[in-house]
């Protein structure tokens, strides 16, 4: 799953738009679009707000475990999180401060 942590919530919304905004493509025109230019057109229709939904950014820790539970309820076994944006050591440094742990407790 996609996320993105930063000290600023309004930062990490930010890059999750700027970056994953394609993925909230309304409908199924993402999966008929020839070209990323195309996606790229369309993603231009992509609010902050659909980028972000659904998805935790910013760095509270219940955020992420809230975006987690569900997977984790629906039995998945592994969850893979893919942080979005260049904070990566800062995501880092969270994970193993706070997330982890917390993620541990589901």
């Amino acid at each position: 799953m996609k996320l993105c942590w930063s000290d600023d919530a309004a930062t990490a919304r930010q890059h999750l738009h700027r970056l994953w905004g394609h993925t909230a493509i309304p409908g199924e025109a993402s999966q008929i679009l020839p070209s990323p230019a195309h996606f790229e057109q369309l993603s231009a229709v992509v609010t902050e707000e659909m980028a972000v939904a659904g998805k935790a950014a910013g760095n509270r820790v219940e955020d992420f475990v809230n975006a987690v539970r569900p997977y984790v309820e629906a039995g998945f076994d592994e969850v893979y999180l893919s942080q979005v944006g260049p904070e990566q050591e800062g995501f880092f440094d969270f994970w193993e401060r706070e997330l982890q742990p917390a993620l541990q407790q589901l």
